[in-house]
């Protein structure tokens, strides 16, 4: 790795492109300093605002043995629920954060801190039950079955007939000493603890209602379906990774190069387009040679002409849309960079037949119309333009190898790539 811990970018796709005509566009080259160190950039600010997490952090307490928490301490997410027993809104974000804990198990830990509101009479008690069945390893099974029954217990006339209600469901649980329950959920001290909880961070002033959700620190603003969770994961994995200084410059003026893609489907030869596309080639050849697509899964297609391996990342830098009328999207094999409003650089893809697609969703589109092929063909071609203006074509794969890429949709692994 050079200079900076990479993300691994890994969503990519691969170009069959059936479309040729003369293109009159204004060439759009954005300058390149091939004598810097540095290939000239942008450095994206982190994706995660770490200084809110550690004022956070030093308002709630940091995790420590004392709290209730499920999952490896050195998750990638920890998430910390804050939360009330007898409130619903509580349960059905608990249920769904202890099923996403279960199946995470391996990259989130979860963290659950008693918060019980004045107002919920029987938030308390529940709490003690918890807390009496945590202390012999068995928490979040209470927590569980507590959420997954407020409807039944929350409904009860009184304390006493919930705290009777409590010992009889307890008495029943499997692979649990009832008798050192019973002397937990009794002690003074066990519901001074929680008290004492619900004071310490009402102190903080960052916490005023249930269930507020922390994530890594983070206040999650009430997003943590399961959704929201695996974006912030994403987050997390592109902060951790993202560069902090821009690529080196890897190319020379004049340089012609070739990258061979070392796959288990055999060698595949891209031409790169160092005079039209120079940024985007440097970026490439500085990644690819940093190790970051060794061992890349080609695992599924998408909309019909992309072929797809691994999650989108960003690299934490961007550099400026390079576009040339003499490169464009309209033959087989080219390979670009995908750019979000023409500034940010996202993904390294190719694509598989853009024009069918292209024109059979026009055709689609404007089924209830007879449109003529000519007007068809012109739509297009105009929409290949704008497609080679937004995303940079920056390479082409060679002839000889255009037919192996029929078998890249196959669990193809790139194992490293070269450059000639």
């Amino acid at each position: 790795m050079k200079n900076c811990k990479l993300f691994l970018l890994t969503a990519a796709s691969f170009i069959f492109l059936v479309f040729s005509a003369a293109v009159n566009a204004a060439a759009e080259k954005s300058a390149f300093d091939y004598s810097a160190e540095k290939m000239d950039c942008t450095i994206a600010p982190p994706v995660i605002d770490t200084e809110e997490a550690d004022r956070n952090r030093d308002l709630l307490g940091a995790v420590s043995e004392l709290d209730w928490s499920i999952g490896p301490e050195d998750a990638v997410l920890t998430i910390i629920e804050y939360a009330d027993f007898q409130c619903p809104y509580c349960a059905d974000a608990s249920l769904s954060l202890i099923e996403y804990q279960r199946e995470h198990s391996d990259d989130v830990r979860l963290v659950y801190r008693h918060f019980p509101l004045s107002f919920h009479e029987k938030a308390v008690p529940a709490a003690l039950a918890a807390n009496a069945a945590g202390y012999q390893g068995m928490f979040f099974e209470a927590e569980e079955f507590l959420f997954e029954n407020q409807a039944e217990w929350s409904v009860l006339e009184s304390n006493d007939a919930f705290t009777d209600w409590l010992i009889l469901e307890f008495s029943q649980f499997s692979d649990l000493d009832f008798d050192l329950w019973y002397l937990a959920f009794s002690d003074s001290d066990n519901e001074t603890a929680v008290r004492n909880m619900y004071s310490q961070v009402i102190k903080a002033g960052i916490v005023s209602g249930t269930p507020t959700v922390f994530l890594n620190y983070i206040d999650s603003y009430y997003m943590f379906d399961a959704a929201s969770l695996d974006s912030f994961i994403e987050k997390i994995r592109m902060n951790e990774n993202r560069c902090s200084e821009c690529p080196d410059v890897v190319i020379e003026e004049g340089g012609s190069y070739t990258a061979v893609l070392e796959t288990n489907a055999g060698d595949i030869h891209i031409e790169l387009f160092a005079d039209t596309a120079p940024n985007a080639v440097n970026s490439f050849k500085y990644q690819a040679e940093s190790g970051l697509f060794d061992g890349t899964e080609i695992r599924s297609s998408y909309d019909g002409f992309e072929i797809s391996f691994g999650d989108v990342a960003a690299p934490g830098y961007s550099f400026t849309a390079e576009f040339d009328d003499s490169r464009l999207f309209d033959g087989p094999g080219y390979i670009g960079i995908s750019f979000s409003e023409g500034q940010t650089f996202g993904r390294i893809f190719f694509t598989n037949d853009v024009l069918a697609v292209y024109e059979m969703q026009i055709r689609q589109d404007c089924q209830e119309r007879d449109i003529s092929d000519v007007a068809i063909g012109k739509y297009v071609h105009e929409k290949i333009i704008r497609f080679s203006k937004a995303d940079t074509v920056f390479g082409r794969i060679a002839d000889e190898d255009l037919d192996k890429i029929e078998q890249l949709n196959k669990g193809t692994v790139i194992n490293r790539i070269r450059f000639q």
